[in-house]
């Protein structure tokens, strides 16, 4: 593929310390990178690019590389030497992992990898001492490695619309100067007291509180379906002066119950209720 374009535009820039090809339909960036080698900034989102070369590692003065909304499935090896590289943003492409060398960044700062299909992230992700803000969020992480609390500097989190069963939050509170971690949209099984840990960035408190609250109102509505049920359970049972059949009772609830035995507890109360209230000896149907 020719890339004429690419170096008419690149010649064309007074100062060649950055360089902006955005939205010009570029598939892959060429191999010989010499003439970037002075470049501090690059900036190549919405693009086609499906890959990037190894000599992308020469590029030793770099600290801002945008290269999102791409068609990346992957990071090379080399993306490691780029040890000045203070923010990188890969966002919205299609990468499924990191490679190990991403721990090498030691300056990084802000680093966004949300919009991709990474399912684990590697343990080298520890040893970036100096990261300040770390979007992992729309990815598909069922788990974080524990080296995530080795990030000394970080001060923003983004985990939202994951997988995640659960957050290390043993891990977390002891980073010395976090300030926010935004979970929402994961089905975690320990969900987080934010006032507990001091988070106080409001945005991730709204929309994490936001999300804990429609859970909790679809809860009250599957109770709610329950408790009506039970009433009419008990209604039926005083008024035909004999409990209704645990069958045609798990039948009712089936949808909103989902465990046997807190089905065969309802039943009983309703029963029981309905002996009370009728004031009748009525006959107990043992489940």
């Amino acid at each position: 593929m020719s890339h004429s374009r690419f170096w008419q535009a690149f010649h064309l820039i007074d100062h060649r310390t950055e360089f902006g090809y955005v939205d010009k339909l570029l598939h892959s960036l060429p191999t010989d990178l010499d003439a970037l080698r002075q470049l501090k900034l690059l900036y190549l989102y919405q693009n086609q690019i499906r890959s990037l070369p190894a000599e992308i590692g020469c590029l030793h003065l770099l600290i801002k590389l945008h290269i999102g909304t791409n068609q990346l499935t992957s990071l090379p090896n080399e993306i490691g030497q780029l040890h000045a590289l203070e923010e990188l943003i890969v966002s919205n492409n299609r990468l499924r992992s990191l490679p190990t060398t991403i721990g090498n960044l030691h300056s990084l700062v802000n680093f966004s990898i949300d919009g991709n299909r990474i399912t684990s992230l590697p343990q080298s992700i520890g040893q970036l001492r100096s990261l300040n803000m770390f979007n992992v969020s729309w990815n598909r992480l069922n788990e974080l490695p524990i080296e995530i609390g080795q990030l000394q500097s970080l001060c923003r989190l983004f985990l939202h619309n994951n997988a995640l069963r659960g957050l290390p939050l043993n891990l977390l509170v002891k980073l010395p100067t976090l300030r926010s971690v935004s979970h929402f949209g994961n089905p975690l099984d320990n969900m987080p007291t934010l006032i507990s840990l001091e988070w106080c960035d409001a945005e991730c408190v709204y929309q994490n509180h936001r999300h804990a609250r429609l859970q909790f109102v679809r809860e009250r509505q599957r109770l709610g379906a329950v408790l009506l049920v039970v009433l009419s359970t008990i209604n039926a049972t005083i008024q035909f002066a004999e409990p209704v059949c645990l069958s045609i009772f798990r039948h009712l609830v089936n949808d909103l119950v989902d465990d046997d035995e807190l089905v065969r507890c309802v039943h009983r109360m309703c029963v029981s209720c309905a002996r009370v209230f009728s004031q009748r000896e009525l006959k107990f149907i043992n489940p």
